[in-house]
C-alpha cells in the first residue's frame, strides 16, 4: 500500500511539474542555398515576439545543422501558442533568415515550432555599389528612347 500512495505521489508531483514549467521548443535545420547539405556551425539568433515583447535566444547549430532553443510559455520572456518565431543564421559570408509559427502542445504539454533555414551568400559593398550604379545606368539608356 505504501508503494502505491508513493508511486501516485510521485505521479501527481511530475505532472504538477509539467504543468508549471510548460515550454516551448523552437528548433529546425540550417541548409546551404540549394538544400543539398547542411551548415554547421552557423550562429543562429531566434527571436520570438509574445504580446508587446521580442524574446531572443542564441546558438550555433551542430555538426548536423540542427539548432534548438526553448522558452517559458508565459512572463515577460515566453514564446506561446500563435506567437511569430523569426530565425537568422549567419557563416562565413552566408546567411538566411526564415520564420514559422508556435504550435500549441504538439509534443504532451510543449508548444513547437519547426524552422528550417537555408543560408545564401551575402552580397558585400562593392557587389551592392555595383547593382545599384548598373541600375541607373539602366534607367537613363531607358530613359534616353
Amino acid at each position: 500500500m505504501r508503494k502505491i500512495v508513493g508511486v501516485l505521489m510521485f505521479g501527481l508531483i511530475l505532472l504538477s511539474v509539467g504543468v508549471v514549467s510548460a515550454k516551448t521548443m523552437i528548433s529546425g535545420i540550417v541548409y546551404n542555398g540549394d538544400y543539398s547539405g547542411v551548415v554547421g556551425g552557423a550562429n543562429v539568433s531566434i527571436s520570438c515576439a509574445h504580446g508587446e515583447f521580442t524574446n531572443v535566444k542564441k546558438v550555433v547549430s551542430l555538426n548536423d545543422g540542427a539548432y534548438s532553443v526553448s522558452f517559458s510559455e508565459s512572463g515577460k520572456d515566453g514564446c506561446n501558442d500563435g506567437d511569430v518565431v523569426s530565425v537568422v543564421a549567419v557563416k562565413d559570408g552566408l546567411s538566411g533568415s526564415s520564420s514559422g509559427v508556435v504550435h500549441n502542445d504538439v509534443v504532451g504539454s510543449w508548444d513547437i515550432a519547426v524552422v528550417n533555414i537555408s543560408m545564401v551568400p551575402e552580397f558585400g559593398v562593392v557587389v551592392g555599389m555595383l547593382t545599384m550604379l548598373s541600375a541607373v545606368g539602366i534607367f537613363f539608356v531607358v530613359r534616353k528612347d
